[in-house]
């Protein structure tokens, strides 16, 4: 979620700047969104210690609710601040995971799919995902998926190829 607290980064220098004193129903529209790209954040990020979750949601509701948009500079300062900084320091929790170099292993001869219309194409689309996976990845894709297929029918036309 590297662009949703870049995002936040952007928006709190802006009224770090007093950008949405002037402009009270942006700044209510602004502050809604971001509770919302907080709570989209907090449930789909790379995984943290729960301690600094807490500590760095608390900061960022505590700068939303008391400090985004407030009259007085030195409250709105000191929130953003520290809102500011959990947010870069979860920033530099998250690169290690960005920096990862996927494993080198051997990719399979073949792949076998076994599926529903889902797989098999429910309305007899040309392009099925099985076909295009086998284009993407050069990998022999054995499609054994038809539409209406259960486990067990499934199990029984894998048998039989």
């Amino acid at each position: 979620m590297v662009y949703v607290r870049t995002g936040f980064l952007l928006v709190l220098a802006f009224d770090l700047g007093g950008a949405f004193l002037s402009r009270p129903r942006l700044g209510r529209a602004v502050r809604l969104l971001l509770i919302a790209l907080l709570a989209v954040a907090g449930s789909s990020g790379t995984p943290i210690v729960w301690w600094f979750a807490v500590a760095l949601l608390a900061a960022c509701l505590l700068y939303l609710s008391v400090g985004f948009n407030n009259g007085a500079r030195h409250r709105r300062l000191l929130l953003g601040t520290a809102a500011g900084a959990f947010v870069v320091a979860a920033l530099g929790l998250e690169l290690p995971y960005h920096l990862v170099v996927p494993p080198d292993v051997n990719r399979p001869v073949a792949v076998y799919v076994l599926g529903d219309s889902l797989a098999a194409g429910m309305g007899g689309e040309q392009m099925t995902w099985p076909k295009r996976l086998g284009e993407l990845t050069s990998i022999n894709i054995h499609d054994l998926s038809f539409a209406g297929a259960k486990v067990g029918s499934a199990c029984v036309s894998a048998s039989q190829s």
